[in-house]
């Protein structure tokens, strides 16, 4: 195994450390180096998933303690979130990949992915049908292109081989499915055609890294390569399979190993702010609807989270957690774009720890400033900020408040409000009106 580990800016001694842990993990699939330096990060050690769904101490009270959760959904998610797993994402085939087509001809996976920006849609393949045993026409559409990941060579009986990621499931002659790191030399794939090969299982071998893709099967799910085994597609785009639960779910449970970590901002190397978990659909009412809103009602009922977060609003009622962690729900790519970004003129006065400065003269610098905790509703110091010029702004907006202070910023620059029951939001400058009730401190 080899892996170009310098462009991670590690230290020799970090260098050596990743090879050991990867070498170990490559060739067992488990390490203990890679444990102690995982769990060093932790002030609490996670519990695994399944105990996370079914113990009500966690999730349980929203799942019927883990009898809610389809059999389905746990395997993945248990999957997932294993110390061998990857992610969902995961599930493809490198970009050379040929994939046999109705029409006599092959195409790679790369090929296929850059036709549908030409107009191509649907193209048809080769696909199995496990209800009657035969061959079928498969509708194909949607190729993903999934980055950069860790592939392995599968050399079958009749010369030929294919790459993909460990995780990704191919068709076996007993018609089960199995992932690309359980399978064993001598096991057999369906085949496409009948021939005088087994089509069997010569070797497995890690091969590096490499560009990936997967695509949209409809109906039974599978496509048949050159080399003349059946390729599980992704399920992108499938209804009733359960994915806004298993979204939820899983998220709940990323939030719940987030919080768990000594210091989540020097884990991820953030310079200043918090983490930003993002909540995105076609429309506003739809992104609360679909996911926050049922993410909310699983925090609100987990002891576990309400032990490190508060419950915020008279009206509508939100969890917030007391780790440096926020909520973005958007359905624009300007309701996320910019989070924790603060876009204010450079005459604007900041209050730091040295006193109070023209924000302009502070830039490029790491600084900790005066800001207000929505959570206890009262003034602290900020963790270490860094602030950035931004360049010049055309949208600029001067703000006038009731005691005749004026300060300026951009647009899209979010401003603490108060609404008459008393419930705390976030609103952009382009939005305010006279007389919204901008939250006292709030703002420098």
């Amino acid at each position: 195994m080899s892996m170009d580990l310098d462009k991670y800016n590690l230290s020799e001694e970090e260098k050596k450390l990743t090879e050991k842990a990867l070498g170990e993990i490559f060739s067992g699939g488990d390490s203990e180096l890679a444990t102690s330096l995982w769990y060093a990060d932790y002030k609490e050690v996670p519990v695994s998933i399944k105990t996370f769904l079914s113990d009500p101490h966690y999730l349980g009270q929203s799942t019927g303690n883990g009898e809610l959760v389809y059999r389905y959904i746990l395997d993945e998610l248990s999957h997932v979130f294993s110390p061998k797993g990857t992610d969902i994402m995961e599930v493809c085939l490198t970009g050379d990949t040929q994939v046999k087509l109705l029409d006599g001809t092959t195409a790679s996976m790369e090929d296929l992915y850059k036709r549908q920006f030409d107009g191509e849609g649907k193209f048809y393949v080769y696909s199995f049908n496990e209800d009657t045993d035969a061959v079928t026409v498969g509708v194909a559409h949607t190729i993903i292109h999934n980055g950069v990941k860790p592939v392995y060579r599968v050399t079958l009986d009749n010369g030929e081989s294919f790459k993909s990621t460990d995780d990704h499931k191919f068709l076996m002659r007993d018609k089960s499915w199995k992932r690309v790191r359980d399978l064993k030399a001598g096991e057999s794939f369906m085949p496409i055609v009948d021939s005088v090969y087994q089509y069997k299982v010569v070797s497995v071998e890690f091969v590096g890294y490499e560009e990936v893709y997967d695509m949209q099967v409809d109906d039974c799910h599978n496509f048949g390569l050159y080399c003349g085994v059946y390729a599980s597609n992704c399920v992108t785009g499938a209804i009733g399979i359960g994915k806004t639960s298993l979204a939820i779910w899983g998220l709940c449970y990323l939030l719940y190993r987030l919080m768990c970590l000594r210091d989540m901002r020097t884990y991820y190397r953030l310079a200043g702010g918090n983490v930003g978990v993002a909540f995105f659909n076609v429309t506003l009412e739809k992104s609360y609807g679909v996911a926050y809103n049922r993410m909310q009602e699983c925090l609100k009922n987990s002891p576990w989270f309400l032990e490190r977060g508060h419950l915020l609003g008279k009206k509508h009622i939100h969890y917030k957690p007391d780790a440096p962690i926020d909520f973005v729900v958007g359905s624009l790519e300007s309701h996320g774009l910019g989070e924790n970004i603060y876009c204010i003129t450079g005459d604007t006065n900041i209050v730091t720890k040295k006193g109070i400065y023209p924000i302009h003269s502070l830039s490029n610098q790491h600084v900790t400033v005066l800001t207000y905790n929505t959570v206890t509703g009262g003034m602290e110091w900020s963790s270490m900020a860094y602030v950035i010029d931004r360049g010049k702004k055309d949208d600029i907006y001067e703000i006038e408040l009731e005691d005749g202070s004026v300060f300026k910023c951009t647009g899209d620059h979010s401003i603490l409000v108060e609404d008459a029951n008393g419930e705390q939001y976030y609103k952009q400058a382009q939005d305010l009106v006279p007389d919204d009730e901008i939250v006292e401190g709030s703002i420098a």
